[in-house]
């Protein structure tokens, strides 16, 4: 929020050289030369970027400020309390198991843009990095996320055509976290352009009704403001 950015190519070329357009060719002989193939191979493989790799990357040049706009665009999160970050936009492993789900964010009356469910996931690697939980441990993949503890329940996000979908064993303990998340996405990304309908499965009839008609649906009294802005 202290600077001013007054040669936007400058931040444009810096964004670039970390997220790059997967069908071009990586030479990694670059990164062998300066010791730093196993964290390029990381970064393309697993989207997972080291500080040493970003320090390369970005020539040692305001690397502070980069990784904080990133952050706050949603476009990189912290990967498990260490010095690297999670860079989903670069995995292109997809899940292929079963899917299920509880929950689904539809957004077949607008569109769901490209990147948000990577920005979703970014922050809720986020939020359960912040948890003090013995075992927080996650599996991210181009169109899934799995929680170990997540509120301390597991939990997963799908991506699939023009929706996103939730499951938790304790769906109202959730949603309105992760209803929050794209609620902020949408107001600080998409210029609240996106709209969606919310639907949870109603274990009475299976059907899928909007979450708010489903008077057996409780969620808890969150500060949801302080947990945005933390994040």
């Amino acid at each position: 929020r202290n600077f001013v950015v007054i040669k936007p190519q400058w931040l444009i070329d810096a964004l670039t050289k970390v997220i790059r357009d997967h069908d071009v060719h990586v030479d990694l002989e670059e990164f062998r030369k300066v010791f730093l193939e196993d964290d390029a191979t990381e970064l393309f493989s697993q989207g997972i970027a080291s500080r040493d790799l970003l320090e390369y990357l970005w020539n040692h040049d305001q690397v502070d400020f980069l990784v904080d706009l990133m952050k706050r665009t949603m476009l990189m999160s912290e990967y498990g309390g260490s010095d690297r970050c999670l860079i989903p936009s670069f995995l292109q492993d997809e899940y292929t198991g079963d899917d299920k789900f509880n929950c689904t964010f539809n957004f077949s009356e607008s569109f769901l843009p490209h990147g948000m469910f990577q920005r979703l996931v970014c922050l809720c690697v986020e939020y359960v990095s912040r948890e003090k939980a013995s075992n927080n441990s996650f599996t991210i993949r181009k169109n899934f996320a799995h929680f170990e503890r997540f509120r301390g329940l597991k939990v997963e996000l799908s991506e699939h055509e023009h929706m996103i979908r939730l499951n938790a064993s304790e769906i109202g303990d959730v949603i309105s976290v992760i209803l929050s998340m794209v609620f902020k996405i949408n107001s600080n990304v998409m210029n609240s352009r996106l709209k969606w309908r919310t639907l949870v499965l109603d274990e009475s009839t299976g059907t899928f009704e909007p979450w708010q008609d489903i008077p057996q649906l409780e969620s808890p009294a969150l500060n949801l403001d302080s947990i945005l802005d933390s994040l």
